[in-house]
């Protein structure tokens, strides 16, 4: 089974938050009360028809004082609060992650999906793509569409570690394709 870590946001009075990574439904809940440490699994999130194991990010750790209502059957949307860590949630490095930070595959810079779906290129069939290799991109720009439960969603480029402009080295998924929350979607260059 393929894991992800949640998200992690911390409010003006430290206290920690963890947050769905992806849009699905949560199963296995942990209790209130319990103590959660970095690296522990912290329920199931099944999206598309796939488990993936959720992770209690590097650094962070505590215990459950609040579970913030979600809808009965379980179904999460991404960012969604899942579970608040008492005074003893404490955030011991960087944990907090979007899936979008560039990270070194192969000495590129690389946008990853922040969530399971299906990839599109384009708005619609007839219509242009968003981006194609060897364009010149900048932050805040659609760069596909992700298709979630019938839903779709623009994503835009950008996250941590990505300049600010980059030029469109390599995408990675085929149009139609379904992503895995992580997935590397694109390869990218910064642009001077």
């Amino acid at each position: 089974m393929s894991c992800l870590t949640l998200i992690v946001a911390r409010d003006e009075e430290g206290q920690v938050t963890l947050k769905s990574p992806g849009v699905g439904y949560w199963r296995g809940a942990p209790a209130v009360g319990r103590v959660l440490t970095d690296g522990e699994v912290a329920g199931v999130l099944s999206t598309l028809g796939r488990d993936q194991e959720l992770l209690v990010p590097k650094g962070v750790q505590g215990v459950i004082v609040e579970a913030p209502s979600s809808r009965d059957d379980g179904a999460v949307a991404f960012g969604d609060a899942l579970m608040v860590l008492g005074d003893a949630g404490v955030e011991l490095g960087n944990a907090e992650s979007s899936g979008t930070e560039a990270t070194p595959e192969g000495g590129a810079l690389v946008f990853r999906s922040n969530s399971s779906g299906r990839f599109y290129l384009r708005p619609a069939p007839d219509k242009p793509a968003f981006i194609a290799e060897g364009d010149e991109i900048e932050e805040g720009q659609t760069i596909f569409l992700l298709e979630v439960m019938k839903t779709f969603s623009r994503v835009a480029y950008g996250g941590e570690g990505l300049p600010a402009r980059a030029k469109v080295v390599r995408i990675v998924p085929v149009d139609g394709e379904d992503l895995e929350a992580g997935q590397v979607v694109l390869e990218v260059e910064a642009v001077p």
